[in-house]
C-alpha cells in the first residue's frame, strides 16, 4: 500500500513538473522557468538585425494571425519581440536558437535563420498553448537531435511562403 501512495504521489509530482515545463514539441534541451508572463497582444511589435529574418518575421505575423487573430507589426529599432541573428561560432548547428522571454520583451538569438525560425515555431507552440495570450517567462536553450527536424520544418516554410 506504502508503495501504491508513493507512485501516486511520484506521479502527481512528475504531473506537475511536466506542466510547469513549456509544451513544446520536441522538449527543448534546456528550459528555465521564470516568474510571470509577457502578453502577445496587437500592441506588440516585431523587429530583426537582418534582412535575412523579414520572411521569418513575415510567417510569424501570419500565424498570429491565422491561429490567434492578433495583428502585430513590424518595426525598425527595437521592439517587443526582437529576432537577432550572432556571428556563427565554429561547430554550431545552423538550426539551434536561445529565447528570451521576459515580461516586456522576448528576444530569439540563433546564428542562421533557420534557428530563428524554430525558435519562433516554440513561442508559437507556447502561445497556442497559453491562456489569454501570456506566453510564461523562461530561457530557452534548442538544437535538433536529428538533422530531418531542419528539413521537414523548412520545406513547410517554402510551400507556404510560395503560396503568397
Amino acid at each position: 500500500m506504502r508503495f501504491l501512495y508513493l507512485s501516486f504521489i511520484l506521479f502527481i509530482y512528475t504531473d506537475a513538473l511536466a506542466q510547469q515545463q513549456a509544451a513544446i514539441i520536441p522538449m527543448p534541451v534546456n528550459f528555465i522557468a521564470g516568474t510571470g508572463f509577457f502578453t502577445l497582444n496587437s500592441k506588440v511589435t516585431i523587429a530583426y538585425n537582418s534582412d535575412q529574418l523579414k520572411t521569418v518575421a513575415y510567417y510569424f505575423q501570419n500565424e498570429l494571425l491565422s491561429q490567434k487573430g492578433i495583428t502585430i507589426q513590424q518595426k525598425n529599432g527595437s521592439a517587443k519581440i526582437m529576432l537577432m541573428l550572432k556571428p556563427k561560432k565554429k561547430k554550431t548547428d545552423s538550426s539551434a536558437y536561445q529565447i528570451s522571454i521576459k515580461t516586456d520583451q522576448i528576444i530569439i538569438l540563433g546564428n542562421h535563420p533557420q534557428g530563428i525560425f524554430y525558435g519562433l515555431i516554440s513561442v508559437l507552440q507556447l502561445m497556442l498553448t497559453s491562456k489569454n495570450n501570456q506566453l510564461p517567462v523562461a530561457e530557452i536553450t534548442d538544437a535538433p537531435a536529428y538533422g530531418w527536424r531542419v528539413l521537414c520544418w523548412m520545406n513547410h516554410v517554402i510551400s507556404l511562403v510560395k503560396r503568397k
